[in-house]
């Protein structure tokens, strides 16, 4: 009997172990989350699921990234992931065209076009910057200020009105 209750264990601790490696995950509100399962090569995320252009476009466009993690919010296909340094989030539709890259860049390590805006606002306090790259459309650095509100910053400092 006693046998019986350490074999039933074990295969519940497998079990249990085996599950969120390698499986979408449904987080309710049509949102469903993939994490890279450890058995795969660093910095890719393959599911029969993920459509093949998108693994193709993002094993190709970003061979370096690492950590990373796929969701699926409101039928898109969205990755976030460390590359050269810096948390990346890129959405795709379906069909594997990118809709916007955000990059979380670490205030110490502001970009010329947000200290040349600080520079010509040295009141503002800044607390977040994430470029934003939209296809076909100039990169703009969003920041947010202190106070919690956000400035959009285009490559030449300029603040831009969206």
């Amino acid at each position: 009997m006693r046998y019986i209750l350490i074999c039933l264990i074990a295969l519940l601790t497998i079990g249990a172990n085996a599950q969120g490696k390698g499986h979408w995950k449904h987080h309710g509100k049509g949102h469903k989350h993939w994490k890279q399962s450890h058995n795969l090569p660093p910095g890719i995320a393959k599911k029969t699921s993920l459509p093949p252009g998108i693994s193709k476009h993002f094993a190709t466009t970003y061979p370096g990234a690492t950590k990373v993690v796929w969701t699926q919010p409101k039928g898109k296909y969205r990755a976030k992931y460390l590359s050269n340094g810096y948390w990346t989030t890129t959405t795709y539709t379906p069909q594997a065209t990118v809709v916007e890259t955000r990059t979380f860049i670490p205030v110490a390590k502001a970009p010329q076009p947000v200290i040349i805006y600080k520079e010509a606002n040295p009141s503002i306090t800044i607390a977040d910057i994430i470029r934003l790259e939209l296809p076909g459309k100039e990169t703009l650095y969003k920041v947010r200020t202190a106070p919690g509100r956000y400035v959009y910053v285009n490559e030449t400092g300029t603040k831009v009105i969206l």
